[in-house]
């Protein structure tokens, strides 16, 4: 490729010929581009962290009796917060992989579209997809770190209290 951009240089001096990854690698345009895909998926991140860690509370608030008698039949905190970790990232598998077979259907289905047809060519290969569920789990066990740690601090009395 290097030879023929030299050729093509020095056949026509006036014009400079450029690889199509080193006009990309230089275009203000697609760098823009790329930061705001960026700050897209970093802010679908933490909406997914936040949604996570809303529905983990929720489940902790609805089973402190559980969580409480558990304790008192000789749970360790750390089982708690283990099951609790567990649970956090099995939310985040079911959730990635629903998200990645929605994401590759819609991608597919937009590629078929009359504007777009023959325009958009997704990288839907397994590799990262895969990926992508790997960070939806990671995601997930983030998430449960704090429902974690507050439901293995209940106090195993509490599952006397009227619920």
């Amino acid at each position: 490729m290097k030879a023929l951009i030299e050729q093509i240089q020095q056949r026509v001096p006036q014009v400079r010929a450029v690889t199509v990854a080193d006009h990309l690698s230089n275009s203000e345009g697609f760098r823009m581009v790329r930061a705001m895909s960026w700050g897209t998926s970093l802010l679908a991140v933490l909406v997914g962290v936040l949604g996570v860690m809303n529905t983990m509370l929720m489940t902790i608030f609805e089973r402190t009796h559980e969580i409480c008698v558990l304790l008192a039949v000789g749970w360790t905190r750390g089982r708690i917060i283990r099951m609790v970790l567990y649970e956090s990232a099995l939310l985040g598998f079911f959730g990635g992989v629903i998200g990645v077979t929605l994401g590759a259907v819609g991608v597919r289905l937009l590629g078929e579209t009359p504007a777009l047809r023959g325009l958009l060519q997704p990288d839907l290969g397994l590799p990262l997809l895969g990926l992508s569920v790997l960070i939806a789990v990671a995601v997930g066990v983030l998430s449960g770190l704090y429902p974690a740690w507050r439901s293995s601090r209940l106090a195993p009395s509490q599952a006397l209290q009227a619920g």
